[in-house]
C-alpha cells in the first residue's frame, strides 16, 4: 500500500465518518476504496457498544430523560459503530432539523428522533419530510401540537417551507398559510395524560424523593399527601443530625405536554 492511498482512505474516512485508526485504514485497504465506500453507503449492523455494557457503568442512561445521559449515550454509538455515515448523517440532520432539550424537556425524545435521522438520511427527501413532520420531538418544538383548523399556527408550515425544503424567494404567504392548513391535527395522541404525569412528577421512575430518602428513613408520612410535597415535609422532619446546607428539590416546573410518548395522532381528523 503506497502513502497515497493510505493518505486517500484517511480523508475519506474524515468526510464520511469521524476518522480511523491506522489498524482500522489498514483494514479498509485491504478491502479497497470502491468496497470501502460501497459498505459505508450500504450500512448493516452497527456493532455499537452493548446497551447493557454502558448501562454497568452509566446507570442513568436506563431511562433516558436528562440531556446528559443522551448525549453521552449517542457518543459511545460515534466513537464504536462499525457505520460511521450513518452517525455523520444523522449529526448533519440533526444540525439542520435542529430541536432542543430546552423546549422538549424530554430527552428520549431527542434519541428517538435521531434514530429517525439514521432510517431516513439516505432516503428521498419527501419521505424524509414527511416523516420529520410526524416525529413529537418536531411537533413540540415547532408548536404543531397548537396548530388547529380554529387555530392556526404557522410555526411548522413556515419553517418547513422556508429552512427545510424550498428557501426563500420560492413560495408565497399563501403557501404558508395552506402548508399550516395541511398540518392542523398532526398532534400527539396523548398529550393530556403525559401532561398529568409530568405535573405529578412521576415520569421518574422512583421520584426524585429518592435523593433526600436517606435523611429521612426514620420519618413516617402524614398519609394522603399529593407527591409533590413530600420532599418539603421530608426535610422539615429530617433529624438534627441533617446537613443544614442541604434543601429539598423545587417542584417539578415542567410544561404541560413536554414529557410525550412517541405515539403521534398524526391523521388530519381534525383539519380543515
Amino acid at each position: 500500500m503506497s502513502q497515497q492511498d493510505m493518505a486517500l482512505m484517511a480523508h475519506l474516512l474524515r468526510r464520511a465518518g469521524f476518522g480511523a485508526t491506522r489498524q482500522e485504514l489498514e483494514g479498509y485497504l485491504t478491502k479497497g476504496y470502491e468496497a470501502t465506500v460501497e459498505e459505508l453507503l450500504n450500512p448493516g449492523d452497527a456493532q455499537s457498544m452493548p446497551d447493557d455494557v454502558i448501562r454497568r457503568y452509566h446507570t442513568d442512561m436506563a431511562e433516558m430523560r436528562e440531556l446528559y445521559s443522551v448525549a453521552s449515550y449517542w457518543m459511545y454509538r460515534m466513537i464504536t459503530t462499525r457505520c460511521p455515515l450513518e452517525e455523520k448523517l444523522a449529526l448533519f440532520w440533526h444540525g439542520l432539523f435542529a430541536t432542543g432539550y430546552s423546549k422538549l424537556n424530554q430527552a428520549r425524545s431527542l434519541l428517538n428522533q435521531i434514530e429517525m435521522f439514521r432510517r431516513q438520511a439516505l432516503g428521498p427527501l419527501p419521505d424524509f419530510l414527511l416523516e420529520l413532520s410526524k416525529d413529537p420531538a418536531m411537533i413540540i418544538w415547532l408548536d404543531n401540537n397548537d396548530n388547529h383548523k380554529d387555530a392556526i399556527n404557522e410555526n411548522y408550515g413556515r419553517e418547513l417551507l422556508e429552512l427545510f425544503s424550498m428557501g426563500i424567494g420560492n413560495y408565497t404567504e399563501d403557501d404558508v398559510k395552506e402548508c399550516a392548513r395541511a398540518f392542523t391535527g398532526w398532534t400527539l395522541g396523548n398529550a393530556e395524560y403525559m401532561a398529568t404525569r409530568a405535573s405529578k412528577d412521576s415520569i421518574w421512575p422512583y421520584s426524585r424523593m429518592l435523593g433526600i430518602s436517606n435523611t429521612a428513613t426514620t420519618t413516617t408520612m402524614t398519609p394522603r399527601k399529593p407527591s409533590w410535597v413530600k420532599p418539603a415535609i421530608l426535610m422539615a422532619r429530617t433529624s438534627s443530625t441533617s446537613s443544614p446546607s442541604r434543601k429539598p428539590p423545587r417542584a417539578s416546573s415542567v410544561p404541560a405536554c413536554s414529557n410525550f410518548s412517541l405515539r403521534t395522532r398524526w391523521t388530519r381528523t381534525a383539519s380543515r
